[in-house]
């Protein structure tokens, strides 16, 4: 099977949708994927070695017709923060294969032949149909992570906030949290698109490392507690069964964890910039020694299987 995948990258946005559907190819065994990306780094690491095109066309859905054309594609997946008005509608008139779209938004313009949204989303519970797959047991998780266990001996505050950190919470916490707990040894990550790295301008204590380029999974299995933002690292962290202190990037962000505090599946201290800073800090103060640990399980790590099936079914 050849799958056309659609996503967007950017600081604004991030790398999830690129790393959630390259997670999904991989779970899709025997299927080549051709990646189509809008982005405003079209040079960055992330790409290299990926084979992807690059997207500048006005009539987005054209291109996506002429590609699937010339690479005689079978199935596409479209993953995009916001769908604008007709757009998956004009893909499933124009386009001669099946549409897989996902979402994190309500998606009142249809979703084409089968949707996913597997966050935590108001109402997510009771959402789910036979051509709208909802909630965490959909939850893609990497392959790296599913063969990852928490080591025997965790030590660290893991801070990271995604691939781009738009609403600068890396200086945030460096300015606000690292400073007032001296005690605790602190480990910055940082994603591909972030500005946020080691520099004269960002701070430099005893307690303060930053994390070297490599896999992120490693760090997050070996920390005590992680710090980060409500997407795709809060599930990660849930697999491992932690209980990640979350800040929100914008309105979805919160709405998702939100809903996952309700299950105690993570602590919750704000979106950007009303974020609760002080809280968050005395959290880490209470709770390093002893974490918290999850009530129940949220994300079992079968998530991509389960769309991989339900994908072939389509297909099929």
């Amino acid at each position: 099977m050849k799958i056309l995948v659609r996503v967007d990258v950017s600081r604004a946005i991030g790398t999830g949708h690129w790393r959630r559907m390259s997670n999904l190819l991989e779970a899709m065994q025997g299927a080549e994927g051709v990646f189509l990306v809008r982005t405003d780094d079209p040079g960055n690491s992330l790409f290299a070695g990926s084979g992807a095109r690059f997207l500048e066309e006005a009539d987005e859905v054209e291109a996506m017709r002429r590609l699937c054309a010339s690479e005689q594609i079978d199935l596409v997946l479209v993953d995009l923060l916001n769908y604008p008005a007709g757009y998956l509608a004009g893909l499933k008139s124009r386009l001669a294969c099946k549409v897989v779209s996902f979402h994190e938004y309500p998606h009142p313009g249809g979703v084409g032949d089968l949707g996913v949204n597997y966050n935590t989303f108001d109402g997510f519970e009771s959402a789910g149909s036979s051509s709208f797959l909802a909630g965490p047991a959909y939850i893609i998780v990497n392959r790296e992570l599913v063969g990852t266990k928490r080591a025997a001996e965790t030590r660290g505050v893991l801070v990271s906030f995604g691939g781009s950190d738009p609403s600068g919470f890396t200086e945030a916490a460096l300015r606000r949290v690292v400073p007032l707990l001296p005690e605790l040894p602190f480990i910055i990550h940082s994603g591909p698109f972030s500005s946020a790295i080691a520099g004269p301008s960002l701070e430099t204590t005893a307690n303060l490392q930053y994390a070297q380029p490599g896999s992120f999974f490693n760090l997050l299995a070996s920390c005590q507690i992680v710090v980060t933002a409500a997407g795709n690292a809060m599930y990660e962290a849930m697999f491992l069964g932690m209980v990640p202190l979350l800040v929100a990037h914008n309105p979805h962000q919160a709405e998702f964890a939100r809903n996952a505090a309700r299950y105690g599946a993570c602590q919750y201290f704000g979106m950007h910039p009303a974020v609760d800073w002080p809280a968050l800090t005395d959290s880490l103060r209470a709770h390093y020694a002893h974490p918290l640990l999850p009530p129940c399980r949220l994300v079992d790590g079968q998530g991509a299987e389960r769309l991989a099936a339900s994908i072939k079914q389509l297909y099929s």
